[in-house]
């Protein structure tokens, strides 16, 4: 099925709706070109699969992130245990300050709570990250965001974005701001009960 036609160099997102909670759906992606009335296929695609969100309390978007080895990690690998969301990049000001809070929290909690630290930056500054990471001596376990598909799904534009979810699925915080130390542990007890 087409699902959308658009000018050449641009990126975008597609939203599919009708899909039901919980199932695995195939997508195949490719890029066509119209010449004298006819589609040529332009780039091809392996088939990708994408696993809807089981939908609890209220709406949760899954998403796909990538670990510093390329492999994936989907949202909904985690349902079931409190998940912790931080959306950050190492230009961000705001970002850098609460990351040693986080990095403090995942010690003691990170085999109670996932922390998904999702950095949103592009693929050419992966090296730059990794150094960034290194010096700063975070353990965290860090995901890359370089599709937005996860600040998409949970961003509002402004970062850093933290986004806190029970084991049941019940969002009990997502906002934009740099927290405090006290705060995030507050959001870490909360997410917790």
């Amino acid at each position: 099925k087409l699902c959308a036609t658009v000018e050449g160099g641009s990126s975008n997102i597609f939203e599919l709706g009708g899909l039901n909670s919980g199932k695995t759906y195939k997508f195949k992606i490719a890029a066509y070109v119209n010449r004298s009335g006819k589609a040529e296929v332009q780039t091809k695609s392996k088939v990708v699969k994408i696993k809807t969100a089981k939908v609890q309390n209220n709406s949760l978007a899954d998403f796909i992130v990538y670990d510093e080895n390329m492999k994936s990690h989907m949202l909904s690998d985690y349902f079931g245990k409190p998940v912790i969301i931080n959306i950050w990049a190492t230009w961000c000001g705001p970002c850098v300050r609460e990351l040693p809070h986080f990095e403090k929290y995942y010690k003691e909690y990170g085999d109670k709570i996932k922390f998904l630290m999702i950095n949103c930056e592009s693929k050419q500054d992966l090296e730059y990250i990794k150094e960034f990471l290194d010096e700063n001596d975070y353990t965290f376990p860090v995901y890359y965001d370089f599709d937005d598909i996860a600040d998409f799904a949970y961003g509002n534009g402004y970062i850093p974005m933290t986004v806190v979810i029970r084991k049941d699925g019940t969002i009990v915080y997502h906002d934009s701001g740099s927290l405090s130390e006290d705060a995030l542990k507050n959001l870490i007890d909360t997410a917790l009960k």
